[in-house]
C-alpha cells in the first residue's frame, strides 16, 4: 500500500513539473531550501505566497501558496486551470455541490478553469500547496459564494 501512494505522489509530481518545463528559461542552477524562501503576503487575505518561477501576477508560473489552518477560501474559480500538490497540512477541496474531498500531504488537484470549487485548509497546521498554471493567477467569487 506504500509502495502504492509513493508512486501516485511521484507520478502526480512529474505530471506537475512535466507541464512546469514549457515554463523554464534559465540555463543556470538554482536551488532553494524551503526554509529559506522568502514568503510575501497575497494582498487583501491572510494567504502567504512564493513564486518559484515566473510571475503569478503576469503569466506562466509555479508558487509555494500557504493557507492558515482553518482559512476557508469560499466559492470561487480562476479563469485558467491550475495543478496542486499538498506539500504539508490536510487540504479540503470541492467543486460546488459536491462534498469535500479530505486530502492528505501529497495528493494531487487538477483544477480546470472558471468551475466554482472552494478549498479549505483543515484546523490546526498550515496548508502549504505547489500550484502549477500557464495563466496568471485570478479569484473570481463565484455564485455561491459567501457574501
Amino acid at each position: 500500500m506504500l509502495l502504492k501512494k509513493s508512486l501516485f505522489v511521484c507520478a502526480a509530481a512529474l505530471s506537475v513539473f512535466a507541464s512546469a518545463s514549457a515554463f523554464a528559461k534559465g540555463k543556470k542552477l538554482q536551488v532553494t531550501s524551503f526554509n529559506d524562501l522568502k514568503w510575501q503576503d497575497v494582498p487583501g487575505t491572510p494567504l502567504k505566497t512564493v513564486n518559484l518561477w515566473g510571475d503569478q501576477y503576469k503569466g506562466a508560473h509555479g508558487r509555494y501558496l500557504k493557507l492558515p489552518g482553518g482559512f476557508e477560501a469560499g466559492m470561487h474559480s480562476h479563469t485558467a486551470p491550475y495543478h496542486g500538490v499538498l506539500i504539508s497540512g490536510t487540504w479540503l477541496h470541492w467543486e460546488d455541490g459536491q462534498t469535500p474531498v479530505e486530502l492528505p500531504a501529497g495528493s494531487y488537484v487538477m483544477q480546470p478553469g472558471k468551475s466554482d470549487h472552494n478549498d479549505k485548509c483543515k484546523e490546526g497546521a498550515d496548508c502549504v500547496l505547489l500550484t502549477v498554471s500557464d495563466a496568471k493567477t485570478d479569484y473570481i467569487p463565484g455564485k455561491t459564494a459567501k457574501k
